[in-house]
């Protein structure tokens, strides 16, 4: 009777050489699969942010002070960041799937960004390419907290949707600025103190005495 014959060591390699192929392809799949799973997380998360910020804005009448608590699901080396201002923010985290970042920002703003916003900006614009952003300096120094740099001076303003600048402690208001640091409440034209007034539709409806009905629109 004859023996059978096995593999030569040439048919082996052949073999192991398939099975890494295979392997690879599977690996490269399921990590695709998984950063676009951890993508979607990120912009669902980031929705919530905007949500709750927004809640916290009708509460305290200021994005200052909210704080990210770095939900799971971020991409490695990465976490979520945001900016404030009184009356702006800008929230983001970087997409798992490229260089890009995710953003959402105060005024409804939901977008994907080539480069992180940089620090003392509080809308979804792009910045310099820096990761964190805002990490070059302003006429050779570092702006203190509540400063931005303006035409490399750092000056005490923060950014308002509509592109104009504030004083940090004043609201901002339309196009313009709240004159009292209090009157937090805005119609689209005029301050009023939250205090003083029942504010109906915070930032765009109309005002009464405090503890009164808002009037039919």
């Amino acid at each position: 009777m004859q023996k059978s014959k096995g593999f030569t060591i040439i048919e082996l390699i052949v073999v192991i050489a398939i099975i890494a192929v295979l392997a690879g392809i599977v690996l490269v799949n399921v990590t695709q699969y998984i950063n676009k799973s951890k993508d979607a997380a990120i912009k669902a998360n980031l929705r919530q942010i905007y949500t709750v910020a927004a809640e916290k804005f009708l509460k305290d009448y200021t994005y200052i002070g909210f704080v990210i608590s770095n939900p799971s699901g971020q991409c490695a080396g990465s976490s979520y960041q945001i900016h404030t201002s009184v009356s702006a923010f800008a929230a983001y985290a970087k997409l798992c799937t490229s260089s890009a970042f995710w953003c959402v920002d105060s005024t409804g703003a939901v977008k994907e960004l080539a480069t992180a916003p940089d620090s003392d900006v509080y809308t979804c614009t792009a910045g310099d390419g820096g990761a964190g952003g805002g990490e070059t300096l302003c006429g050779g120094i570092t702006c203190e907290p509540g400063y931005i740099c303006i035409d490399g001076a750092c000056a005490y303003v923060h950014q308002c949707p509509g592109g104009h600048t504030c004083e940090t402690n004043l609201p901002c208001c339309g196009s313009g600025c709240c004159t009292n640091p209090g009157d937090s409440c805005c119609d689209g034209i005029t301050c009023y103190n939250p205090e003083a007034h029942f504010c109906c539709g915070q930032g765009n409806g109309v005002t009464s005495p405090n503890g009164g009905e808002c009037p039919n629109l």
